[in-house]
């Protein structure tokens, strides 16, 4: 049968223990600091990613912000630039009104002179035609005080309308 040998069983439960002593003294240790360390250096990846998440989200809502602040200021200065250009135009069409309401005045003022100057030739032609007339009709020339006397009396009436 069987037979167990004690000097080897001693040997070999202290080689047993020498074995698991060396192996827990410089292999289990190393392996448990090195997995402790692999375990930190994971926890802290997934901390520096956890805040670069958090960062990029408040990057991102700085950004939306800023995109909005800049639509607003978008919005007023072309709502400032509209007015301005409303304006602008009106100022245009009040001073082109102005213009033409001008050069209608002048116009006007130059159509006046020009039809008194033509009444006044016309006036002065009609007044010697007539003294040519009133000559003729005569047959013997009138003297100054006489044309004067008959050149007013006609310019009264052409000036009444009434010739």
């Amino acid at each position: 049968m069987l037979e167990i040998d004690i000097s080897t069983l001693i040997f070999s439960i202290v080689t047993f223990v020498l074995l698991v002593v060396l192996l827990r003294r410089f292999l289990y240790k190393p392996v448990l600091s090195m997995l402790d360390q692999r375990r930190q250096a994971v926890n802290e990846a997934l901390d520096q990613a956890e805040r670069t998440h958090l960062e990029a989200k408040q990057a991102d809502i700085r950004l939306q912000e800023q995109i909005a602040a800049t639509r607003v200021e978008a919005d007023r200065i072309l709502a400032e630039a509209k007015a301005k250009a409303e304006e602008n135009a009106a100022e245009v069409l009040r001073q082109a009104k102005s213009n033409a309401e001008r050069i209608s005045a002048q116009a006007a003022a130059d159509i006046e002179l020009e039809r008194e100057r033509a009444l006044a030739s016309v006036r002065e032609q009609a007044a010697d035609l007539a003294l040519l007339a009133a000559e003729k009709a005569l047959s013997s020339p009138l003297t100054d005080s006489q044309q004067q006397a008959l050149l007013d009396s006609f310019v009264e009436q052409v000036g009444k309308g009434s010739c």
